[in-house]
């Protein structure tokens, strides 16, 4: 991680699995060091869903909402084309990554309604009008 850290010196934002959430050794052990290694960058905590272990409150929440001027590509087949909400196109990129599985297979978590429907639930904890946004614990913020 050192290394790492040395090699990377002048990053300013940094996403990592929750600490302290998480029943995978390399997981915890990644986040702890990240924590030591870069500080100085905003660091960001992200959920890990299925293995939360503690209450996830968030203090950092960004919109995805806001339209995108960019197309999305999954294996090479476009998806979503301009126009579309950051939501929009992450339930489409995680609804349709996982070609070696028959779409019926697909676990609720990665269908489009269950993505949204996260987003949705986090963004109505804001208390604004916002529509979708993605929810992180900001350990470090500069």
């Amino acid at each position: 991680m050192k290394q790492l850290a040395a090699y990377l010196c002048n990053i300013d934002m940094l996403f990592i699995p929750r600490h302290d959430d998480d029943p995978h050794r390399d997981h915890i052990a990644t986040a702890r060091a990240a924590l030591t290694e870069f500080r100085g960058a905003s660091v960001l905590e992200y959920e890990i869903k299925d293995f939360r272990r503690r209450p996830f409150r968030p203090n950092v929440l960004v919109d995805l909402s806001i339209l995108s001027n960019s197309n999305v590509e999954v294996h090479d087949r476009k998806l979503l084309t301009f126009g579309k909400s950051f939501a929009e196109k992450k339930a489409a990129v995680l609804e349709n990554g996982f070609r070696f599985l028959n779409p019926a297979d697909l676990p609720a978590a990665f269908q489009r309604e269950h993505t949204l429907g996260r987003m949705a639930f986090r963004a109505s904890q804001s208390g604004t009008d916002l529509r979708y946004t993605e929810a992180f614990i900001g350990e470090i913020i500069l």
